[in-house]
């Protein structure tokens, strides 16, 4: 359903607004698992919706991101170096939530650090959009 929903949002309203509203959504992910000890009934359903939307995003937005801002010129080249940006989080991600549980005793920061890198990188993207508008 993720995949889907961020094909309709990139499809509806754009490349731009799909990149960035995949950032986001999976920052609510991360912030509704680092609340998620205040009361699990209610984040629960936010984990899960903005999980599964956000996460689709992972595959469908960087392919129609690299296009709209690159063209089709070296599109091999440019998205096979975005698509190793995007996986180094998932390759790392998962030590370093464990080592900041070993320290703390808690996932939370973790989870905190990673809906900052979220918002980070949609600001990257939106500035990226803005750099191309500029030269075009």
């Amino acid at each position: 359903m993720g995949k889907l929903s961020m094909g309709w949002i990139s499809d509806k309203f754009g490349a731009k607004a799909g990149a960035i509203s995949a950032c986001l959504i999976f920052s609510g992910a991360f912030l509704s698992l680092a609340l998620l000890p205040i009361n699990p009934w209610i984040f629960i359903p936010f984990v899960i919706l903005c999980y599964g939307i956000g996460g689709g995003g992972i595959t469908v937005n960087p392919p129609l991101m690299t296009n709209r801002l690159f063209g089709e010129k070296d599109y091999g080249k440019i998205i096979s170096v975005l698509t190793m940006g995007n996986n180094i989080g998932g390759a790392f991600g998962g030590t370093v939530a464990a080592w900041i549980f070993d320290v703390s005793g808690s996932y939370r920061a973790f989870w905190i650090i990673a809906a900052t890198a979220m918002i980070v990188a949609a600001a990257a993207r939106i500035a990226a959009f803005r750099i191309k508008k500029k030269y075009e």
